[in-house]
């Protein structure tokens, strides 16, 4: 995580201390996390909904709280708190001024101010809209979560919070974990060694289709810690694969392995190269990296931006479709990033092909492979039948390969190609 998020996993770390195993508060003297206020809150927010379209969502918060003790009210608040510290998407002012606000109708004033100062407000993850727009489901979420939690016996409660795996299966049984951002929020700031930083279920699920080669169907199978189990894997593999202590799913070279870009990639991809420049620059002033490692991270920084290149100066269009923009081509690895053994083939240009998103499909699931002679091999007929209606009649060739691609094309029908 690096020193940038540190006073947000400190916060956090002090927050599972002082509330959940003490069951204190994060700004007062009180005891604020019990089960009896976690009780009163449920029954003042959840069971008490405002449907109202023209109140805010602190309009309909503060009649709700109106008859409620002041610690409930500062649970509450800093249970708002819990949740801000994830978004990058709210500027900490606004975030302070949130939980301050609710702070207030309490009649109290907050003992320390220090965790509501911008380090910890920053935020480490784009939430997305909904998280806010949506923030009374995530607080109902948030709520259900801690009175099942504080329903525990005191050693149970002990056992959950000291077991990441074990947490992570205990929150699963509870209403709506799957749909809910802050299942994740909360797991990753309750065991930041464990879990991913990512808030986005979507982005999760593409993640492990992409590196794991699974349909849609079959990601969203999975339950929730098989997400988080798969991403730890998948990050440690691609770690030692690159020669890296650590990666991450939001830079270079995973980044791009996973995440969709616009149809003309632009925005995207202007704002990967710009942050990439600076980050490479670093690592090349830095005078505690020694030049080997300093080599190797370069080198997996590039990452697939540099494999765009590199394709792009052994091939440049789609063989099958003609198509030459590459705004409308995906850079497919003939032998999958997964499987590639050192960054030399991740990043090899033979070790790929141009095609139009539709072939690419077919090609990286295995549905259709290349033989020698650089013909279309396919052997299931719903895959023969959309390529006819694709207008792609059989027999259809890629033209000749050179040796070291007709190696890589090898490997696909040996290894990949579902008829192999």
């Amino acid at each position: 995580m690096g020193n940038k998020f540190k006073p947000i996993i400190s916060a956090a770390t002090f927050w599972k201390k002082k509330c959940l195993v003490e069951q204190g508060s994060v700004f007062s003297e009180s005891n604020v996390w019990t089960k009896s206020n976690v009780e009163s809150l449920y029954e003042a927010f959840v069971e008490n909904p405002d449907e109202s379209p023209d109140k805010s969502f602190f309009d309909k918060l503060e009649a709700q709280l109106s008859e409620c003790p002041p610690r409930v009210v500062k649970l509450a608040a800093e249970m708002l708190w819990v949740m801000s510290l994830a978004s990058l998407n709210v500027k900490p002012e606004t975030k302070r001024s949130n939980v301050l606000n609710v702070w207030q109708w309490s009649g109290d004033s907050i003992n320390d101010g220090s965790l509501i100062e911008d380090p910890v407000l920053t935020g480490y993850a784009k939430t997305g809209v909904s998280y806010n727009t949506n923030r009374w489901r995530e607080l109902s979420y948030f709520i259900e979560v801690m009175r099942t939690f504080f329903g525990e016996k005191s050693s149970d409660r002990s056992a959950l919070l000291g077991d990441a795996i074990y947490f992570s299966k205990w929150v699963e049984a509870i209403s709506g974990t799957k749909s809910r951002q802050f299942r994740h929020i909360l797991l990753f700031l309750l065991f930041p060694k464990k879990f991913e930083r990512i808030c986005s279920n979507n982005h999760r699920l593409k993640i492990v289709k992409a590196f794991e080669n699974l349909s849609s169907r079959d990601v969203k199978k999975l339950a929730c810690w098989e997400v988080d189990f798969k991403l730890a894997e998948i990050k440690a593999r691609e770690a030692k694969r690159l020669g890296l202590k650590a990666v991450d799913f939001y830079h270079s070279p995973l980044y791009e392995i996973w995440f969709e870009t616009r149809a003309d990639g632009s925005a995207i991809e202007k704002a990967i190269v710009k942050k990439e420049t600076k980050r490479l620059a670093q690592i090349q002033q830095s005078k505690t990296i020694d030049e080997m490692k300093k080599a190797q991270m370069i080198e997996a920084r590039i990452g697939h931006g540099q494999y765009r290149k590199n394709l792009s100066k052994v091939e440049t269009k789609c063989r099958i479709t003609g198509i030459d923009n590459k705004s409308f081509l995906t850079a497919s690895h003939v032998k999958p990033w997964r499987d590639c053994k050192t960054p030399k083939e991740c990043l090899d240009g033979n070790n790929g092909l141009w095609l139009a998103p539709h072939i690419d499909r077919l090609f990286d699931r295995g549905w259709i492979s290349f033989g020698e002679n650089g013909n279309i091999i396919c052997f299931d007929v719903h895959v023969k039948s959309a390529l006819k209606t694709w207008n792609i009649n059989l027999p259809i060739s890629l033209g000749k390969l050179n040796d070291e691609q007709a190696k890589y094309m090898e490997y696909h029908r040996v290894h990949i190609f579902k008829g192999a």
